[in-house]
């Protein structure tokens, strides 16, 4: 729990702790149905997705290997950024306490979607927070791709998740007339469910139902939409 001593320890606080999804004053008034401008999540998943995104790049440029071995930073690092602060933030442990710490992030991210929608039948607010979780759980995924697998037993069940985070933001999308957004989660969440390694698996009727969400996003765009399913 962070301490709060000070007006400004209020305001940080309130950054980190909460998220930005609230559509013009005016609507207030008006009761248009207008999207939130600004749509930004909390601290507790955009930190951990930033960090992984970060943790990725370097994997994939060769660096997280070479990193402890380093004498000095290289030109152009920021003066406020130590060594031993890179090292420390790369290093093998602290990605091992990470992983698992992100991905308990994403399924607790997703049952909030399903409080809102189950509570207060917000779909858009439910939506959000399924697609933050997904963000979150995707770059879980290529995290583990970009290392070759040398993290894989810390983040088993990130791609089951991610399956499920996109069906459910395409569930939200459509419910609330988005097809297009609709059409992009689900055909997103139909190609993650693709190959899966054993423990990741998801049941066949959770696949069905997204190739079921891929034909209606296409109907309300207007598209064709095969008979067969």
């Amino acid at each position: 729990m962070q301490q709060i001593s000070s007006e400004i320890d209020s305001y940080v606080w309130v950054e980190r702790s909460f998220q930005v999804f609230r559509s013009p004053m005016y609507t207030v008034y008006t009761e248009d149905k207008v999207d939130p401008p600004l749509q930004i999540v909390e601290e507790p998943i955009m930190g951990p997705t930033a960090f992984v995104r970060l943790l990725t790049i370097l994997a994939t440029r060769d660096l997280l290997e070479k990193i402890p071995k380093w004498k000095k930073l290289p030109v152009g690092t920021s003066g406020s950024t130590t060594l031993a602060q890179v090292k420390q933030m790369t290093g093998y442990e602290r990605i091992r306490t990470l992983l698992p710490l992100a991905l308990r992030r994403v399924t607790g991210h997703r049952e909030t979607g399903h409080k809102r929608i189950k509570r207060d039948n917000e779909m858009d607010f439910a939506g959000f927070a399924y697609s933050s979780a997904a963000e979150l759980a995707v770059a879980l995924v290529a995290f583990d791709e970009a290392t070759g697998g040398r993290y894989r037993d810390l983040v088993h069940g990130a791609r089951k998740e991610l399956v499920l985070c996109l069906g459910n933001a395409a569930e939200m999308a459509i419910g609330i007339k988005h097809f297009k957004r609709a059409l992009s989660f689900a055909t997103g969440a139909v190609e993650a469910a693709r190959n899966l390694p054993a423990r990741d698996q998801v049941e066949e009727t959770v696949v069905a139902k997204n190739l079921r969400r891929v034909d209606r996003a296409r109907a309300g765009l207007g598209q064709l939409v095969p008979t067969s399913r």
